[in-house]
């Protein structure tokens, strides 16, 4: 089931890859071109903030410069042995267009890149968000379970592979190592934990390595490719005494579930005391006191700057950069294992430092306060103080609800994403085993006039519905990142309903009137035809999928008062019960999860309605089965 899950995943990724980038790709061959190549999702922040700062400095050498994204996906580990083929997939689509740089963004797309054959010839590449230890890709074996895990530098890789520069992460073991022998020199054992990611697999197999080599600690894996949050748990609570927990990353667990709000005091629930420290800064003052991991700068405004220095320079040779690190220690939790500040390194990072910011303040008011005689000067420091005592703690209870409401919308994400998956695997499935299913039926004998024509009849239809699933996604993809902008002109209502109601009527149930209420002879707004259009049709489908006898009626009116054409879409079905009617612009809403649909449809119509102005919505006073109203302005303002 998961492999076929995989499968479909994949199938519809390089479906959207095609579709999105066919039109920008056959634009970008007149032009200089920048191909960024990343790991996962160019909206989140890290990579959010790097294409801000690329951009910005990039336009100043190079104004009229195109720069293309490709998302790789390479999320799911146990599809690593296909990110080298996705990654191929989509570098033979620029073998014919004329790049002026290449940049790779992330581990995974490095180490995918690294191993494409197909790279184009004579355009500098620049790596960045890399760590410079890594594990080459299975890309030779068939499975993630054949993979053979083996540290390998990425910058000797990179330098053979003609990689021209780039930033690189270095994980410094050696460094929390001292750390650790300073303030805890009876250490003689490090419980290391890794989580079911690239980057885990990368850490732990470098840190094995290395410690292998210095003989002088024990090595206890906690390695989340093997054991959930409850044996970690159970590992760390049974640690020998004079023990240390290092944490690497702790995000994917074994299965591939998300682990990141696990790596909490729950995880020392059952060895409160020992002590923990971080080569990463995960779990940095949740768990770990401290640790020296690398500073995670985006270096857009750098890599632009060799990008130029490239072609403005004779010097052409690899400019290969590690960023530096630096040690960082949480006041609250050294404070608590009794480590006093003058025995951490020069230039630490202490972080967290807030309330001795404020005893600090606290005692220059004490020698103020003792130094004054004046009742007056006494009473103004004092309500001095408890008025900054209250900023701060009205700072900290806004950071708390944002940080709460943060939180929440990452779960939700979480949650539609799963939602997504599941959604397209069910409704991706079902148009393709009967076109794949009655496909082969053609393709193996002759059949009557009659059954062939109704095979193909169910293979054209079942086409039809894919391609409007993929559709779906794509509109409600491009509208989340503001892809999609309105064309707008004069259209005659009239004309565009009646074509409408023509397209719906094709489809009609024999059993269904279908009526069509003009509200004027002749009516001019200004609108994009293609999208009021979409809305119609989609609100009239979605009528006569929950109608099965009756009428489905299309009206118009227009509201000269507030400038509004007021369009309805009535029916007499079986209706929405009136406490789920607010959820039903959700998206992924479906009120009957065996009709056929992605739950998409209506939430594409609320996007449109909020992007020309208008509103939809259910009539609640209509009984007799559902009626979506769509208010939609007269003129463009």
């Amino acid at each position: 089931m998961r492999k076929n899950i995989h499968l479909l995943t994949y199938t519809l990724f390089l479906i959207l890859v095609l579709f999105n980038c066919h039109e920008l790709i056959a634009q970008s061959k007149q032009r200089d071109n920048i191909l960024i190549l990343s790991s996962y999702n160019p909206d989140t922040k890290r990579i959010s903030n790097f294409l801000n700062d690329f951009e910005s400095e990039i336009i100043k050498y190079y104004p009229k410069c195109n720069i293309i994204i490709e998302d790789l996906g390479c999320k799911e580990i146990f599809e690593a042995n296909t990110w080298v083929d996705r990654t191929q997939n989509i570098l033979s689509n620029y073998q014919d267009v004329k790049l002026k740089a290449i940049l790779v963004l992330g581990q995974e797309a490095v180490s995918s890149f690294l191993s494409a054959n197909n790279k184009p010839q004579n355009v500098p590449t620049f790596v960045n968000m890399v760590s410079q230890y890594g594990c080459k890709l299975p890309y030779k074996y068939k499975s993630y379970s054949e993979w053979e895990f083996r540290s390998f530098d990425m910058i000797k890789w990179a330098k053979d592979q003609n990689i021209t520069g780039g930033y690189f992460n270095r994980y410094d073991f050696d460094k929390n190592l001292e750390i650790i022998r300073s303030l805890y020199p009876q250490t003689n054992t490090i419980a290391f934990i890794t989580d079911n990611s690239y980057g885990g697999i990368s850490l732990n197999t470098r840190f094995k390595n290395r410690i292998s080599e210095l003989k002088d600690f024990k090595l206890i894996e906690i390695d989340a490719r093997y054991v959930s949050l409850q044996n970690a748990i159970d590992i760390i609570g049974k640690l020998p005494k004079n023990s240390v927990l290092l944490i690497g990353t702790w995000r994917i667990g074994p299965k591939g579930e998300y682990l990141m709000n696990a790596l909490n005091v729950d995880i020392l629930s059952k060895n409160p005391n020992i002590p923990a420290f971080t080569v990463s800064g995960s779990g940095f003052g949740d768990i770990a006191l401290g640790g020296f991991y690398p500073d995670y700068n985006t270096r857009g405004k750098e890599l632009a700057h060799q990008i130029y220095s490239y072609y403005n320079s004779t010097d052409k040779k690899n400019g290969f950069f590690i960023n530096t690190g630096h040690y960082h220690f949480d006041l609250d939790l050294i404070k608590k294992a009794g480590i006093p500040t003058y025995k951490l390194p020069k230039d630490s990072i202490i972080e967290n430092n807030l309330e001795s910011q404020i005893n600090r303040y606290k005692s220059i008011v004490g020698i103020f306060t003792v130094t004054l005689i004046f009742i007056l000067t006494i009473l103004g420091a004092l309500i001095y103080i408890l008025y900054r005592n209250h900023r701060l703690r009205k700072a900290l209870s806004i950071r708390e609800v944002e940080l709460t409401i943060e939180k929440e919308k990452a779960e939700e994400s979480d949650k539609l994403k799963s939602a997504f998956l599941a959604n397209m695997s069910h409704e991706i499935r079902t148009p393709l085993n009967a076109i794949v299913g009655f496909s082969s039926i053609l393709c193996e004998g002759s059949y009557d006039e009659e059954s062939e024509t109704e095979f193909k009849n169910i293979i054209v239809k079942n086409s039809e519905l894919l391609l409007s699933l993929i559709n779906d996604i794509l509109d409600i993809s491009r509208m989340e990142t503001g892809k999609i902008s309105l064309v707008y002109s004069n259209v005659e209502i009239n004309e565009l309903c009646n074509e409408v109601f023509k397209t719906a009527f094709v489809n009609r149930k024999p059993q269904i009137e279908y009526n069509y209420e003009p509200g004027n002879s002749h009516c001019v707004i200004m609108t994009d035809p293609q999208r009021l259009s979409q809305v119609l049709i989609n609100l009239l489908s979605n009528s006569a999928k929950f109608t099965e006898k009756g009428s489905i009626t299309l009206k118009y009116e227009v509201d000269e008062k507030n400038d509004l054409v007021e369009f309805s879409v009535s029916d007499t079905g079986c209706g929405i019960p009136l406490e789920k009617q607010v959820n039903v612009f959700n998206r992924f809403e479906k009120l009957n999860e065996h009709k056929q649909g992605t739950g998409l449809g209506l939430s594409i119509c609320k996007q449109i309605a909020s992007m020309v102005g208008g509103s939809i919505y259910v009539d609640s006073t209509y009984t007799n089965g559902t009626r979506f109203i769509f208010k939609h302005p007269i003129k463009h303002k």
